[in-house]
């Protein structure tokens, strides 16, 4: 458990979807289902801008999305890291279960994991000034909101976020950042498809979801 100095235990409620955001979810769903009978995911984009959520927050989305179309009919028989994000972002938001070849996919959304993890999403945006400024501590880019972390200069994120070091060492801090990789279920956070070739590194949606299991948005 981290804790805040002082010896406070940090209990999020960072993955409880709450009714308000459940009925954002589903009135966008009817619109869009009203449109086009189902919801597929070329339409991720349209429900991102119905629901006012940060581009940011929701670009690594759209282009996976993009690339899993122009990949279409050869995307299973690929062998890369960015292959692999891309069928993980279709199992995040579709009805398609296991995957042995491209036509196992399908590309219609399920309503259930569209709630779950726009619940994180909506977040971000009810929150998007506290994450913004408190992001701008640790990055000197002056275009702030597209900078990158590596691992050594997320020290200074256990100081600034007033974190009991005895209970955040550097072990526990890369624990941290791996369960803003994927939740509890598995299911993969971040689709940002520039990690399957430039290392390791965080962006402002990562730091978005390391707040957030640190109660930051309770």
């Amino acid at each position: 458990m981290v804790k805040r100095k002082g010896g406070s235990n940090i209990i999020s409620q960072f993955d409880e979807v709450p009714d308000k955001y459940e009925d954002e979810v589903l009135e966008a769903y009817a619109i869009i289902t009203e449109e086009s009978g189902d919801f597929y995911l070329k339409q991720m984009k349209k429900f991102f801008n119905q629901l006012s959520i940060p581009k940011c927050f929701t670009s690594d989305i759209v282009e996976c999305v993009d690339s899993f179309y122009a990949l279409q009919g050869s995307l299973y028989a690929s062998t890369s890291q960015k292959r692999d994000i891309i069928l993980q972002m279709v199992l995040a938001f579709t009805i398609t279960g296991s995957i042995t070849n491209d036509d196992d996919i399908i590309d219609i959304i399920d309503v259930d994991k569209l709630i779950k993890y726009s619940n994180r999403l909506l977040k971000y945006r009810d929150n998007f000034n506290v994450i913004k400024e408190t992001w701008k501590l640790f990055v000197s880019d002056d275009n702030f909101i597209s900078a990158k972390l590596s691992l050594p200069e997320l020290q200074k994120i256990k100081q600034s976020l007033n974190l009991d070091p005895s209970s955040l060492n550097d072990g526990l801090l890369i624990d941290m950042l791996s369960s803003c990789k994927t939740d509890e279920e598995g299911t993969m956070h971040n689709f940002d498809l520039g990690k399957s070739s430039n290392g390791l590194y965080i962006n402002i949606k990562d730091f978005a979801c390391i707040l957030g299991n640190l109660g930051e948005f309770d």
